[in-house]
């Protein structure tokens, strides 16, 4: 088999692979942030509206995926977030409780020590499921963003609370296709994998033998078979 020809560096450097249309999940993730920091600052809660945003990251990890399993992955990756935020700005609120009353400094172990049991256990999940990217990157964003909001005035409950409505959020805008396109994840990831196939057949072509009488004979000249050692 002749040896592939390596790649130019520029296309290795600077090229992006063709991974399909990107701006359906683009779109997707900026309403799912969006929607419920509008409608807090609506209501008149914009310090704190920006939070719904550790929730509305469990939108990313159902892209690509079919509608009836879709559903389950973001509900299971929004419940982790929200779990995340209340238990990142407990820690936050604990170490900063702690500091300013003339603690050691020490207490901030406790926040590295949280992260990484968070991004540890993630890691194992995200990789044992293969749920792929961003993986275990944005449960650890959660609990480090939240984690630095109680010492700006916002309380467990309301981190909780605005990323559970994002959570929501984001569950609701990753399947509002199913009722105008309900096919389409699945078409595309169709559509994808053919065209991997065929860039590997291209690559690797693989000789196709006859079918029938003749398969037997062109396989033994293709492969030779083996010799038996002569008894002495």
């Amino acid at each position: 088999m002749p040896i592939p020809a390596p790649a130019p560096a520029r296309s290795l450097l600077l090229g992006v692979p063709k991974q399909g249309r990107r701006w359906p999940s683009v779109v997707r993730a900026a309403v799912a942030v969006c929607l419920p920091a509008l409608v807090g600052v609506a209501l008149g809660h914009s310090a704190v509206a920006a939070t719904a945003t550790l929730g509305a990251f469990a939108v990313v990890y159902g892209e690509g995926r079919a509608y009836r399993v879709r559903w389950r992955v973001v509900s299971i990756a929004a419940a982790v977030m929200v779990l995340l935020a209340g238990v990142g700005a407990a820690v936050g609120a604990l170490v900063h409780d702690a500091t300013s009353a003339g603690g050691s400094a020490r207490w901030g172990m406790a926040l590295v020590l949280t992260m990484t049991v968070v991004v540890a256990v993630c890691a194992f999940v995200v990789d044992g499921l293969r749920l792929g990217a961003p993986g275990a990157f944005l449960p650890l964003l959660t609990v480090e963003i939240s984690s630095a909001l109680p010492a700006l005035g916002v309380s467990v409950a309301e981190v909780t609370s605005w990323a559970a409505a994002g959570a929501v959020s984001a569950l609701l805008v990753s399947m509002s296709g199913l009722l105008a396109r309900p096919r389409t994840p699945r078409a595309c990831r169709s559509r994808d994998r053919g065209r991997r196939s065929r860039g590997r057949t291209l690559r690797h072509p693989r000789t196709e033998f006859p079918s029938g009488r003749g398969a037997v004979a062109a396989r033994r000249v293709a492969v030779p078979a083996r010799r038996r050692p002569r008894r002495a």
